[in-house]
């Protein structure tokens, strides 16, 4: 699995900014800057992406916790792409760009099982 996009809709102190690492799927991306540039929010964007927001997150100061999103855009080992938003909640909180619900064993799947 590659990410080609990491979009941070709403979380942390952000708000519509997307990380397009596309141009080169196949490349080591390093994320860097200075102090409070957001590479750590960025490194709990993508696991929260992945694994679901965690209940008690210090990523709500900007953005109240029901309406944090995160999106994603994945690519599988065989070339299959797939967009995913995450939203802080307690269910079904996997979808599509359009807000309907993705089976979690999507990304289950992506991370190879």
């Amino acid at each position: 699995m590659r990410f080609l996009a990491l979009d941070l809709q709403k979380f942390g102190p952000f708000t519509g900014v997307v990380l397009d690492l596309s141009q080169n799927p196949r490349a080591l991306h390093l994320i860097v800057g200075s102090n409070a540039a957001g590479k750590s929010t960025s490194l709990r964007a993508t696991i929260d992406l992945l694994f679901g927001i965690p209940a008690k997150t210090r990523d709500a100061h900007l953005h109240e916790m029901p309406d944090l999103r995160i999106g994603g855009r994945l690519s599988s080992e065989d070339g299959h792409v797939i967009d995913l938003v995450r939203r802080k909640g307690n269910t079904k909180t996997l979808l599509d760009p359009a807000g309907q619900t993705i089976d979690e064993g999507t990304v289950t799947k992506l991370l190879g099982g």
